[in-house]
């Protein structure tokens, strides 16, 4: 902020240019929605350059002639108000006009971090008393502060609004949808916006810190609020009329609150004093009495209690947030479901613990420094390590129990190691926001390092798993299909192996060897975070170049975790590709454990008729035989008509053929091998081995003769197809045409009136079907002709067994 306020006129800080990104968003959805949504994206993209431009250029050439009280102002809030600006387009993801979540989540966090701001950042880097004892009137002060705040949010709420007609726009394809439902959005924007701006500066200025007054205007004013309200609701529940009482408490006490926020906030400002020494400014609200006690216990000699007490005086903001936590834990079964939703409470309670857990680590050495209270520490009489174990040891205590609270949110699954994966990412987001505090200046940076330096571990560990997943997926699929093309090898291999080494075979090899993958990925998930922890004692012991060594610490951090990660996924890994080896032998010794149990003639047809090497049932084969058995339909009785004379010799009608596939097992039983040799589809000389064979072994219903069997055949490739003769034909009033006619399942279905299925394997016998012109036409079939009408009409010849062609 200095420098930036430093510069001539007319120059400005680089950052002021980064709003002109904000078109990036819209213009990458201009790619990858169809056709009809990309007008809309690139109408989204091109109000975004406006207002980038807007901001860039118009308000910073605006900052060249403001008064520099304006100009101090703006410049505090500038990097929290960059970051709110990409997040307010967040609105992007606004599809339906009923749905805000994961919308209105980060712009009100942002709306609180910029009311906090404010006033806080004057605390957190000590300029308030030169603010105060400056020769201003206050009441100017509180005019500029709360109106750079108003237009910094407001800048923001404009930002959402856009992002959110773009995404209407996008979905519905109507402006009048778009406007409608961006409405809505930017109307609960608009309320929490005035609601952070109107409250959160008085909890800044009554705790005197910008992280507590942060979390206290979070958690402290819905509490009572909802208690009230609920407690009203019960007691109104007897009486009907009274149903809503509790909803309209509940909406007065918040209004009243609301209006009454701002007032107390300027009386708090106008009679605000500055802090004589660095306890007076870090006390605040309700720890205005703790240094009495702490110097009492200091001149008795016991210096552990006065280090307990003190760590707990910098920890005051970190309890009371994981006491909203664990205090929502408790009375969430009892809340009321209609004015707080379990929903809402668990996402409070995962909240308020996981900010527990930042604060914990990120307030343990880094507010201490902030106060200049850590050189006069590091001098005391006491061992520097047993004072860093004891903020180390407090830290623990608090993240622990919040780690505890947030595992009582997670459902008991038999999955333990996935939902343990969360709670480990939570310790170490307290250990490296320890590691961020032994070097930072102040809490709030420790506390967004320490939410970076998460992020990038993180963020290594899921490369490091995704890298080698992807490479052990693709090693053992080209590992699969080159054993797929060349199954020889491992044949060879499955045959020179012993009993004791085929038994083996079945036993699986991750198991052996998962209590020392364990304990050697527990060992190597240790490194990176012991190397943090003693990062952060050599910064506490030493805090002079603290700053200048947290750049060279943290990347041998990652280092740390990088050869971690790629020892125990590299185990992990090389575990599975042996595992997935070991079932390609399996599968090969079965394979040979077959082919040595089959007789020359099963042999011969397994290796021609098997679907793929190395199959997990290989003593399955895939045979197509004919349909009916034999090739033999039941006999049905020819029905006289006046296009076929009773004198017709065709008293039985034979039913078509069609192909099935069926598994048989090897080595075959009789009757398999019956079947195969009766209607299987196999070559010629295969059946004749099979058959030679059958002979030697004495089966029963072994074919006489060599070849096909008698018996009609069914055309090859006429899978699921139904042939007529041209009797059956004839007699259901179609013309033959080629000799022969075909109707498909497809067509069977396809007929204006009820088909019956033929197959005797249903039971039903067949029914004439009827069939108009145009629907025979497009089946390839010739109509029948007309009857006669009159006596002029040429006799109708006799049926025959060969019809002219149409």
């Amino acid at each position: 902020m200095n420098a930036a306020l430093s510069l001539p006129r007319g120059l400005r800080h680089p950052s002021w240019y980064i709003p002109l990104l904000l078109p990036i968003l819209p213009l990458f959805g201009a790619y990858i929605v169809n056709d009809s949504h990309q007008l809309a994206c690139l109408l989204g993209a091109i109000a975004m350059l406006a207002l980038g431009l807007f901001y860039s250029l118009g308000l910073g050439a605006w900052l060249d002639h403001a008064p520099r009280l304006i100009r101090k102002e703006v410049e505090q809030l500038r990097p929290a108000w960059l970051v709110g600006l990409f997040g307010a387009q967040c609105g992007l993801m606004y599809r339906d006009g009923n749905s805000l979540d994961g919308v209105l989540v980060i712009p009100p966090l942002m709306y609180v971090l910029l009311a906090a701001l404010s006033f806080g950042i004057e605390f957190q880097q000590r300029t308030m008393p030169s603010l105060l004892c400056a020769p201003i009137d206050r009441a100017r002060l509180w005019r500029v502060k709360m109106g750079v705040l108003a237009g910094a949010i407001l800048s923001q709420v404009l930002v959402l609004a856009v992002s959110a007609a773009t995404a209407q726009a996008a979905q519905d394809s109507s402006l009048g949808n778009a406007s409608g439902n961006t409405l809505i959005l930017v109307g609960y924007a608009l309320a929490f916006a005035a609601a952070a701006w109107a409250t959160v500066p008085l909890w800044t200025l009554l705790t005197r810190n910008l992280l507590a007054g942060l979390v206290f205007a979070i958690a402290v004013p819905p509490f009572p609020i909802v208690l009230i309200g609920s407690l009203t609701a019960w007691m109104a529940s007897p009486f009907a009329f009274m149903s809503d009482l509790g909803s309209v408490v509940i909406g007065t006490l918040t209004g009243a609150y609301l209006l009454a926020a701002p007032w107390l906030a300027w009386r708090q400002w106008l009679t605000l004093e500055a802090p004589d020494s660095p306890e007076r400014e870090m006390s605040g609200l309700f720890l205005g009495k703790r240094q009495t006690s702490a110097t009492r216990r200091a001149a008795t000699g016991s210096w552990f209690p006065t280090l307990i007490s003190k760590e707990l005086r910098l920890q005051t903001v970190t309890l009371i947030c994981l006491g909203m936590a664990a205090l929502l834990t408790m009375t969430k079964p009892y809340l009321p479901a209609s004015l707080f939703s379990q929903e809402l409470a668990s996402l409070l309670i995962g909240m308020f613990a996981v900010l527990s857990i930042l604060l914990a680590g990120s307030t343990a050495i880094a507010e201490e420094r902030r106060l200049g209270t850590l050189d006069p520490q590091v001098l005391l009489p006491v061992s520097r390590t047993i004072q860093w174990s004891l903020k180390l040891a407090v830290g623990f205590a608090i993240a622990g129990t919040a780690v505890g609270l947030v595992g009582l949110l997670l459902p008991a699954s038999a999955r333990s190691i996935e939902t343990s994966l969360p709670l480990g990412s939570v310790l170490i987001l307290f250990v490296f926001s320890f590691l961020a505090s032994s070097a930072a200046p102040n809490s709030l940076r420790a506390l967004i390092l320490g939410i970076a330096f998460t992020a990038v571990i993180v963020g290594v560990c899921y490369l490091v798993v995704a890298v080698g997943m992807t490479g052990t997926f693709f090693r053992t699929e080209s590992r699969f299909a080159e054993a797929m093309d060349q199954p020889e090898p491992w044949l060879a291999h499955a045959r020179a192996l012993s009993e004791a080494e085929a038994s083996a075979l079945d036993t699986p090899i991750i198991p052996q060897f998962l209590p020392t993958l364990i304990t050697v990925g527990l060992a190597a998930a240790s490194m990176p975070l012991i190397l943090a922890l003693a990062f952060s004692r050599h910064n506490f012991a030493h805090p002079s170049a603290a700053s200048r060594r947290i750049p060279l610490q943290f990347p041998l951090c990652v280092l740390a975790t990088l050869v971690a990660g790629v020892t125990v996924v590299g185990g992990a890994l090389w575990l599975t590709y042996r595992e997935h080896e070991r079932n390609i032998l399996r599968l090969a010794h079965k394979e040979v454990k077959l082919v040595d149990r089959l007789s020359p003639a099963e042999l011969q047809l397994h290796r021609t008729l098997r679907q793929r090497p190395l199959n997990e049932t290989p003593e399955l084969i895939p045979v197509r035989r004919r349909l009916p058995p034999r090739g033999m339909a039941p006999a049905l009785p020819a029905t006289p008509t006046p296009a076929e004379p009773s004198s017709s010799t065709s008293t039985r009608l034979q039913q078509g053929l069609h192909w099935v596939t069926e598994f048989h097992r090897l080595p075959f039983t009789p009757q398999a091998r019956a079947i195969v040799l009766h209607d299987g589809d196999i070559a010629e000389d295969l059946r004749e081995v099979l058959r030679q064979e059958a002979i030697a072994k004495g089966d029963p219903d072994v074919p006489a003769a060599p070849g096909r069997p008698p018996g009609p055949w069914p055309e090859t490739g006429a899978t699921g197809v139904f042939q007529m003769s041209p009797e059956m034909m004839r007699r259901y009033g179609l013309s033959p045409q080629g000799g022969k006619a075909a109707l498909s399942n497809a067509t069977r279905t396809n007929t204006p009136s009820a088909v019956e299925d033929s197959n005797p394997l249903h039971g039903t016998a067949p029914q004439p079907i009827s069939m108009s012109p145009e629907l025979m036409k497009r089946y390839g079939l010739t109509p029948p002709p007309a009857p006669p009408t009159s006596a002029s009409s040429p006799t109708s010849a006799p049926a025959t067994s060969n019809p002219p062609p149409p």
